[in-house]
C-alpha cells in the first residue's frame, strides 16, 4: 500500500475489499499465533474435532482479533456463536462466507474438512490461508506478514 497516497489510504482501507482482505489477515493471524501452533487440534480451544474448518474456531475464539462471533460454552461444550447472540455460527454458511467475502467454492477451501490444502497444523493453515489472501488480493503486495 506504500504507493497509495495518504489523503487517499482511508478511502481504500474502507472498502468492503480492503475489510474482507483485513478479516482474513486476521483469520492467519489466529492459527500463526495459536497457543500449540504445531498441534491443529481444537480441543484447547472449541472442542475435539480436529477438522482444517477448525481454522474457522481459531478465528472465532480470538476476539481480540474480530468482532463477530464469540466462543460460548453449551454444555460442556464450546460452541462459535454470532456476538451478542446465542445463535451458533457454522463456517459452512452463508453469513461465515459473506463475513470473509468468499465465493462458495474459496470458503470450501478454508473451512471444509480438507479444506487449508488438509493442514495438520495451525502454522501450516496460517500458511495456506496467507497464500490465498495473496493470491485473492494480489494487488495489495507486498505485505508484511502477521
Amino acid at each position: 500500500m506504500s504507493d497509495i497516497p495518504a489523503e487517499n489510504l482511508a478511502l481504500v482501507t474502507c472498502t468492503p475489499i480492503a475489510i474482507y482482505r483485513h478479516r482474513l489477515l486476521m483469520l492467519e493471524k489466529a492459527l500463526f499465533e495459536a497457543p500449540h501452533p504445531e498441534e491443529f487440534d481444537m480441543s484447547l480451544v472449541i472442542h475435539d474435532c480436529g477438522t482444517p474448518g477448525c481454522a474457522f474456531g481459531h478465528y472465532v475464539y480470538r476476539t481480540d482479533l474480530q468482532d463477530a462471533f464469540a466462543p460460548q460454552q453449551v454444555r460442556g461444550f464450546w460452541f462459535p456463536v454470532f456476538k451478542g447472540t446465542d445463535r451458533a455460527a457454522v463456517y459452512f454458511e452463508r453469513e461465515v462466507r459473506e463475513h470473509f467475502g468468499l465465493s462458495l467454492d474459496e470458503q470450501k477451501g478454508l473451512f471444509s474438512s480438507c479444506g487449508c490444502a488438509g493442514a495438520k497444523t495451525a502454522v501450516d493453515a496460517a500458511a495456506f490461508v496467507a497464500q490465498f489472501v495473496d493470491c485473492k488480493y494480489p494487488q495489495w503486495l507486498p505485505r508484511q506478514q502477521p
